[in-house]
């Protein structure tokens, strides 16, 4: 059968002489690329910790931030508190980190994060309490003193109120003394600043005392500084013997005043019997007198106002003193009840310019009284309208702000009257008038007050002289003579023939009435240029 042949290999497996070959064993081959790959892998990971190290110290400033922030207006806030207020102030900063730590911490994310912020809130929540429970301990130490301060204060008060109390007087020391011990431990106080704080504390009560009893009991105030005298010291001492010598000369004084005026003496006999006293106490006596019959004096103008103003009333409304209640009538003064009689008859027929005056300089010197003054006592020399224009003066001397305006207005009608020569009050008191009322016009038709300058020129044309035809006496007269009288209608003033011709063609070609007020008021312009 037929056969395969068999082939004798001819190839040997042996390297070829003269090539180097290097055996390779497939163990070192897989361990070099192991190795290679575990760099790559220890780089890639090395990376991966910086990254997240760089986060984490990012993620814990950032929250460390937020808390400092947030931890400096809650400090701010906090060490506004003062005194009592202050109180607690530890226990809430204590609070406040546990709230607000928390919180924080809870937004981290990972232990590693959380660990580092811990450390940090830590160290600056230890700062904090160290300084907050300073803090509060001062506040306490300062709310205590000023807590001991108010209670020496108000038994001080309570000693001054209870003055002519011995016993109220002596609790109230009692407890000043114990404050002070009070005080005195907790600053730690010398035993010779407990002296001086001791000796200026009570010297303060016992004036206070003593300045209460000055006025109620000057006795009392003698017994009461001798029994304390050494509770007081140096300069105090002297001022405080000094009150209640005062008050003992006062306390002769009013014993002397009540003795004069129980004698029903006149005002003038009392103040000399008060004269017959000696140094201070004279003075003192003097001065008590005049008060006393002063007080009756205004007691007596408020009644006799009181009963005025019945009185007119009933006038009023009947135009009668016979309609007048006859207890009323009884009470009246004499003044008024002519006043009244006159108004029945028709009133005033002129002023009388001496009393006119009288009351224009009482209203000048003495603005508090002529305020209080019943103007229509003065009915049967007063025409309404002056009574009117003195009225309206005593309204604006009632406000201060006025007198300045009053005293600087009669300055520029006694300039005028010095220029007139004029010396008899009854004149003056017509110049007066006149000046006013002019004012009161010009008030009420440029609805304000005239100014310096303004009243100056009212003055000017006031004093324009000139003539009435038909005057039984043949003078020249000024303008203010006739105004509010039938003569007023018939004043020429001495105006040259030339100007007055002149100054009448103006008015005509103007259209302006001619009056002789235009006439004057155009000639003063024309002269002021």
């Amino acid at each position: 059968m037929p056969r395969v042949p068999v082939y004798t290999e001819q190839v040997s497996t042996n390297p070829l002489h003269g090539v180097p070959v290097r055996a390779t064993r497939s163990g070192d081959a897989l361990q070099s690329v192991g190795a290679g790959l575990q760099a790559v892998g220890d780089a890639t990971a090395a990376f991966a910790i910086r990254q997240q190290n760089q986060r984490n110290v990012e993620q814990t400033m950032l929250a460390e931030t937020t808390l400092k922030d947030s931890y400096r207006d809650f400090e701010t806030a906090a060490v506004e508190r003062r005194g009592t207020n202050a109180w607690g102030v530890v226990g809430d900063a204590e609070k406040w980190f546990q709230q607000n730590v928390a919180e924080i911490e809870s937004k981290l994310e990972n232990d590693e994060q959380r660990g580092i912020f811990k450390m940090t809130a830590s160290d600056l929540r230890k700062t904090s309490l160290d300084s907050f429970a300073k803090f509060e301990s001062r506040e306490r130490q300062v709310s205590v003193e000023q807590s001991t301060k108010a209670s020496i204060a108000g038994s001080i008060d309570l000693a001054a109120r209870h003055a002519g109390e011995p016993e109220a007087v002596a609790a109230a020391r009692t407890d000043v003394l114990k404050r002070l011990q009070m005080l005195s431990v907790s600053n730690g106080w010398t035993p010779e600043r407990m002296q001086t704080e001791t000796s200026d504390t009570l010297a303060g009560m016992h004036r206070q005392v003593l300045e209460q009893l000055a006025d109620s009991d000057p006795e009392g105030a003698r017994a009461y500084f001798d029994a304390n005298q050494a509770d007081i010291a140096g300069t105090a001492l002297d001022d405080l013997g000094r009150l209640v010598s005062t008050a003992e000369g006062r306390g002769r004084a009013q014993t002397a005043t009540d003795e004069i005026m129980l004698q029903g003496l006149t005002q003038k006999d009392a103040l000399a019997k008060a004269r017959s006293y000696t140094g201070q106490e004279r003075d003192d006596v003097v001065s008590r007198v005049k008060v006393r019959y002063n007080e009756l004096e205004s007691a007596k103008a408020d009644r006799e106002r009181e009963v005025a103003d019945a009185a007119w009333d009933v006038f009023g409304r009947t135009g009668k003193v016979s309609s007048i209640p006859a207890r009323v009538l009884h009470e009246l003064d004499g003044r008024t009840l002519q006043a009244l009689k006159n108004a029945e008859d028709g009133g005033a027929a002129a002023t009388d310019w001496a009393t006119y005056a009288e009351l224009r300089e009482l209203a000048l010197t003495d603005p508090e009284r002529f305020t209080k003054l019943d103007l229509r006592h003065y009915g049967n020399k007063l025409k309404d309208s002056d009574r009117r224009g003195l009225l309206t003066l005593q309204e604006k001397l009632r406000t201060p702000e006025n007198l300045p305006e009053a005293a600087s207005t009669e300055k520029q009608i006694e300039v005028a009257a010095n220029v007139l020569k004029l010396k008899k009050p009854e004149q003056k008191g017509q110049l007066q008038a006149a000046v006013y009322n002019e004012v009161a016009a010009f008030t009420r038709q440029a609805g304000r007050e005239p100014s310096y300058d303004e009243r100056q020129k009212i003055i000017d044309r006031l004093l324009i002289e000139g003539e009435v035809p038909g005057m039984i006496f043949d003078r020249d007269v000024s303008l203010y003579e006739v105004l509010g009288t039938e003569d007023a209608a018939s004043f020429r003033a001495d105006i040259p023939d030339d100007a007055r011709r002149e100054i009448i063609g103006a008015l005509q070609r103007a259209g302006r009435p001619v009056t002789e007020a235009e006439i004057i008021d155009l000639w003063l312009r024309a002269n002021e240029q």
